[in-house]
């Protein structure tokens, strides 16, 4: 009888859930992804580039012929979608093989399984994520849009629209404050909250000890009023086609800035976003 090597890869196996990061880019065009696998892979771009992330190859039903130029290619998988595979070298874990993806309620800033929160509820209670991936703040918000399942446009748009908001380099730490005389209010964070929105978000960082100087804690408040308050426009972001559809509706419905001469200068910051992180 013929002895198999012991090192035959089937013998040694590695299952994995991870995130598609790219599902377009792939150079022999069979359909793979690149997938960040929890606990497997830094969830940080400065330590694992999304280009150094490994191809993974779909598996396809037996209906399919399974040779060039027969049956179909697997490119049903999105970006943001949790999948689920192993990977065949082991604990080498360069050679990815995927089952298939893993149901999610797609709902803007939604935690996996979490209690309904219904519109207008007064409880800020939520559970803690896992900081953004990213090197820039800009980057860092797009990332957390992306893992949120908010399509590249409105990511793009909400990087955009709060870079002329707050800053170019979405600082959390950045107040500006209204001139005596004026109406204008005291203004915090990357979003610039103000009045009562400014008080809802202090008390949701103290509810849930979180530090309101971060730009987690900010990020996450936005996710948490798009969810909770219809009123700003969660599902129209979410549904735009455009970044410059996106960028008037999160300007508009978010921000609630009307026109003020600066919806050019979002669209323009949310198109150079989409470029370089979202592409």
């Amino acid at each position: 009888m013929k002895i198999i090597n012991e090192d035959f890869y089937g013998d040694t196996t590695r299952w994995f859930i991870g995130v598609v990061e790219d599902n377009k880019h792939d150079p022999m065009q069979l359909g793979r992804v690149r997938v960040r696998a929890f606990g497997v892979h830094s969830p940080y771009l400065e330590q694992i580039a999304v280009d150094d992330l490994p191809w993974a190859t779909v598996l396809m039903p037996s209906t399919e012929g399974g040779v060039s130029g027969v049956g179909r290619s697997p490119n049903g998988i999105e970006q943001g979608a949790w999948v689920f595979g192993m990977f065949l070298d082991g604990e080498l874990s360069q050679n990815p093989i995927i089952f298939g993806s893993i149901p999610k309620v797609e709902l803007i800033g939604e935690n996996i399984n979490p209690l309904p929160i219904t519109p207008g509820a007064t409880s800020h209670s939520e559970a803690p994520r896992a900081p953004a991936r990213g090197v820039s703040n800009a980057e860092k918000v797009a990332m957390s849009a992306i893992d949120r399942n908010m399509p590249p446009a409105a990511a793009a748009a909400m990087v955009g629209a709060l870079a002329v908001q707050s800053n170019v380099n979405l600082e959390p730490a950045f107040e500006t404050f209204g001139e005596e005389g004026s109406t204008a209010e005291d203004a915090f964070g990357i979003a610039q909250w103000e009045g009562e929105r400014k008080q809802d978000f202090f008390e949701y960082a103290a509810e849930n000890n979180l530090d309101p100087n971060t730009l987690e804690t900010q990020y996450e408040f936005i996710y948490h009023e798009l969810k909770t308050k219809p009123e700003l426009g969660g599902s129209e972001l979410r549904n735009a086609k455009t970044v410059s559809d996106a960028t008037d509706i999160f300007t508009e419905k978010y921000l609630q800035i009307q026109e003020d001469g600066s919806i050019l200068s979002r669209k323009s910051f949310a198109r150079d976003a989409y470029e370089r992180f979202l592409q």
